[in-house]
């Protein structure tokens, strides 16, 4: 059977201008629907608090000769889609997404959507000045424009629901295909020789975990011996590395965790050899995860 959403409005307003906003939301149930209402009234609130907020900050620091312009020119059609889209980041994204998606938006935001959209009034873009941005990223990679399209479809979604705009811009927008860089296998050749040339190095103990375990870095970073048993190595654990510091966390999905048997006796001797006569906590780095300059002094050194 299949469910058929219930669609209803809301009235939303008025705002700091007087003027009121219909809102459609939907739900699968009265409850859900009801629901939808109640949030989207939460968000209009929060978005007029937000441009109080900037209307004060205008005021506060302009001339008392000039503040009447000031409060003239402080409307929701002067906020700029930086000003929305700081806001945007602080509230919905920083707080509630781990340290690399946190680096991935503050990426896209800081070295192309601000530089490219930043100081345009946020209710006055359009889907043509959006197309016409996205299409100076032809020359980029794949995953960058990839990157760039959920940012401003994410945040242009936002001001829709905070009542700032009427619909999204970014909705429909065609992204260029970008370029797509070509990754080559290590062949069978290259693993023998990378393995002999290792296997009495014990800092090649990484690239083993790597080759022979399929270990993403962040995870081979975070190994403890103690996730080392008799049936395999058990996944539990991420690390990534934040400036001159390494953060042990859960790894991003329950997929993630995952016991991989070892298998090839390359890996096991260098697991063997790497284990005698230690007591240290982590596999590649001793009593503490390995820092972000001991990583790169390993890698220049293999």
């Amino acid at each position: 059977m299949v469910r058929k959403r219930k669609r209803g409005y809301v009235i939303l307003g008025p705002d700091l201008d007087g003027n009121t906003f219909k809102k459609w939301v939907q739900g699968y149930s009265k409850k859900q629907l009801e629901d939808a209402k109640q949030q989207a009234r939460q968000n209009f609130k929060q978005s007029m608090q937000m441009e109080l907020e900037r209307r004060e900050s205008l005021i506060a620091a302009t001339p008392a000769s000039k503040q009447e312009e000031v409060v003239q020119d402080a409307s929701p059609a002067s906020l700029t889609f930086e000003d929305y889209a700081r806001t945007w980041y602080s509230l919905y994204k920083e707080p509630h997404v781990r340290l690399q998606t946190r680096r991935m938006y503050e990426n896209i935001l800081e070295c192309h959507l601000y530089p490219g959209i930043g100081k345009m009034e946020l209710a006055r873009i359009t889907k043509n000045d959006l197309q016409r941005f996205v299409l100076t990223f032809s020359e980029k990679s794949k995953s960058t424009i990839d990157k760039v399209m959920v940012g401003l479809r994410q945040i242009f979604s936002a001001a829709v629901e905070d009542g700032l705009i009427v619909r999204n811009p970014a909705a429909k927008l065609v992204p260029p295909k970008g370029t797509q860089g070509e990754r080559l296998p290590i062949t069978l050749d290259e693993v023998t020789v990378l393995t002999k040339s290792l296997q009495e190095n014990d800092e090649g103990l990484i690239v083993f975990l790597l080759l022979y375990a399929g270990l993403r870095r962040s995870e081979a970073v975070g190994l403890r011996w103690g996730d080392i048993q008799a049936d395999g190595i058990h996944v539990q654990r991420s690390a990534t590395f934040d400036g001159r510091d390494t953060i042990i966390d859960l790894p991003k999905s329950k997929s993630a965790f995952r016991t991989i048997p070892i298998l090839f006796p390359q890996l096991e001797a260098a697991l063997d050899r790497a284990a005698r006569g230690t007591d240290q906590e982590y596999v590649l780095s001793g009593p503490a995860p390995m820092s972000p300059a001991d990583y790169d002094r390993i890698w220049a050194h293999l």
